[in-house]
């Protein structure tokens, strides 16, 4: 049974219910909990979702997780896109651990300066985002004029000066 869970601390998850407490002091017993992300492109006004692991170092699809009843604030069964898009991330995410793409690529700070660390992770992103962008045809390249186009609506105010905000 999924479930989509508004939590108090603002975050939402959706989730499979392995068992609903029978008393209100009993956690809920939860497994291949996804955290929802959303972010705003607000140059094309557009707003975007993913899903990703609700934990840190997300090695095993099917533990078992311990929700606090006390801290969900709401909950609802999903939708049908977001139950597609939650199906597809779960097989996405048994695919990365079986070939081992779960596994983090470390940076030893200790033996390099900050910016060697930094630009090692900044590479490590940048081919990421490379194969992205090339598996799904991706084109973020704008030219001035359609940015110009899309920041005609901003209107920008001066900061008095010795003014922080």
């Amino acid at each position: 049974m999924l479930k989509q869970f508004k939590l108090t601390n603002d975050e939402e998850i959706v989730c499979e219910i392995v068992q609903w407490p029978e008393d209100v002091d009993e956690p809920v017993i939860i497994k291949k909990v996804l955290k929802i992300n959303s972010s705003d492109n607000y140059l094309s006004g557009t707003k975007y979702y993913s899903l990703r692991p609700w934990m840190s170092f997300y090695d095993n699809i099917d533990l078992l997780y311990s929700l606090n009843p006390f801290h969900i604030l709401g909950e609802i069964e999903p939708s049908d896109d977001l139950k597609e898009l939650y199906l597809e991330t779960l097989q996405m995410i048994a695919e990365d651990l079986m070939e081992g793409k779960h596994k983090m690529s470390k940076v030893d700070t200790k033996l390099k300066s900050e910016r060697e660390a930094a630009q090692e992770i900044l590479k490590n992103n940048s081919e990421l985002f490379d194969s992205l962008t090339e598996q799904y045809d991706l084109d973020f390249r704008m030219d001035r004029d359609s940015a110009e186009e899309r920041l005609s609506n901003i209107v920008s105010f001066k900061k008095p000066k010795g003014t922080v905000h």
